[in-house]
């Protein structure tokens, strides 16, 4: 592996049509810690999967919520509200990853999601396909057929599965404002709220509610970073209609309340290019 220049955040959309629809864009990250704002950052709630392989410079990634801690090479992360900080073992930091919608997951494993451990390998998902990615990746000299690879291995690893139902669930909530209920979803898709449930559980690994507490987390966290509105009206926007309530939901999921975040939030550098 030759790529040697300093190039600190890089991206790319898919090219093919089909992986348009499943995945968001492409990253390659190559800086010295020394350049970063902090050496250990949180993850906030997002409602994607990210996959992320890291050219032998591993990340220690703690899971707050359930005490755990794991040493990861490479890393394949789904749709979560658990708190998650992450912090390089090596003086740099070299990514080759993959931003894909969330239930994009459920269509590189035959397992539901909800099966799935809140941190994995892509040789636990992809196994054999994995490893043949591992092998080329050495082979690649430069950013853009790095990214042709990562295309490559998506396009041999993604099932053919209908995944329009829960698509179209995603989609409605991201127009939906203030958020849509549970209910209100289930019968736009014209479906009980259990089978709603069980497409979530498949494809993303949590419930509709808790999704739609992720979006509203992240939301407002976008709004916190690229606006200079009051939060008040930021957590209103965001559908929490009592300031309290939207402290303690933030300080119960993230650990901060937003005015922490607030003051922290242009530092935590994989959001701001999320």
């Amino acid at each position: 592996m030759l790529v040697s220049k300093e190039t600190d955040f890089i991206f790319s959309k898919p090219k093919n049509k089909f992986l348009q629809e499943i995945a968001f864009s492409y990253f390659y990250v190559n800086i010295d810690v020394s350049d970063t704002f902090y050496k250990t950052e949180q993850i906030i709630p997002h409602p994607r999967v990210t996959i992320g392989y890291f050219f032998n410079r591993p990340f220690n990634v703690y899971n707050i919520t359930q005490n755990e801690l794991r040493i990861k090479n490479s890393l394949v992360t789904k749709a979560t509200k658990d708190q998650i900080i992450v912090t390089p073992t090596t003086s740099r930091i070299n990514i080759l990853g993959a931003h894909l919608k969330p239930f994009a997951l459920g269509l590189l494993t035959n397992i539901p999601v909800s099966k799935l451990q809140w941190s994995m390998t892509p040789f636990e998902i992809l196994d054999i396909k994995a490893k043949r990615f591992n092998e080329n990746i050495r082979k690649i000299k430069t950013v853009p057929k790095l990214f042709e690879l990562v295309e490559k291995a998506l396009l041999d690893a993604v099932r053919v599965e209908d995944f329009k139902i829960i698509a179209h669930a995603i989609e409605i909530i991201d127009r939906s404002k203030p958020l849509i209920s549970v209910t209100d979803l289930a019968e736009k898709l014209h479906l009980t709220v259990r089978t709603l449930r069980n497409y979530f559980q498949k494809f993303i690994g949590c419930s509709p509610k808790d999704y739609i507490q992720i979006v509203r987390f992240r939301r407002a966290a976008y709004e916190i970073l690229k606006s200079k509105k009051p939060l008040v009206d930021i957590g209103y926007e965001a559908d929490f209609y009592d300031q309290a309530h939207f402290i303690n939901s933030f300080r119960s999921t993230l650990g901060k309340a937003p005015k922490e975040i607030q003051n922290d939030i242009a530092n935590m550098r994989f959001f701001r290019f999320s």
